[in-house]
């Protein structure tokens, strides 16, 4: 049928012309292994329309999507109009790009180079805090506590 099929977890996506033709027979070999597929569960988007699977926008070529590179370039000129630059901002950002570079190569080369243009090649360090040490927590109501005894 000459389609494309990605796998994670329990979510099977099937894209290509033919994809309808596709979805009884993928039904009938997970029942075979004891599983069943909720009608809510199939759903067919048009072509015309953003298809993500896991984050990942998947129509005609694979892309990390407009949205999250937008995310990104905003978040690289934030840091780039702080008057002090953190390490760990840095690191964050790159991160960042190379997650995106390895789902699309052109876009994270086009944030890598505005990274390369904007931001330092290094911030302040700050300290980290020891592994032993404990601190109060700001919020205490939002944690529900139980006794371990019943």
């Amino acid at each position: 049928l000459g389609l494309r099929a990605s796998l994670w977890v329990d979510d099977i996506t099937v894209s290509g012309a033919r994809a309808r033709e596709a979805i009884a027979p993928i039904i009938s070999a997970v029942a075979r292994h004891g599983h069943a597929v909720r009608c809510k569960k199939v759903l067919v988007y048009a072509a015309a329309r953003t298809q993500s699977v896991t984050g990942v926008v998947v129509n005609r070529k694979q892309s990390a999507g407009q949205l999250r590179v937008q995310k990104v370039r905003h978040r690289i000129v934030d840091v780039a109009n702080q008057r002090v630059i953190l390490y760990n901002d840095l690191i964050s950002i790159h991160g960042q790009i190379i997650q995106i570079k390895s789902i699309c190569e052109s876009q994270g080369k086009s944030l890598e180079r505005l990274a390369e243009k904007l931001l330092p090649s290094s911030g302040i360090s700050t300290p980290r805090a020891r592994l032993d040490e404990t601190r109060p927590c700001p919020n205490p109501s939002r944690h529900t506590y139980t006794s371990g005894v019943e």
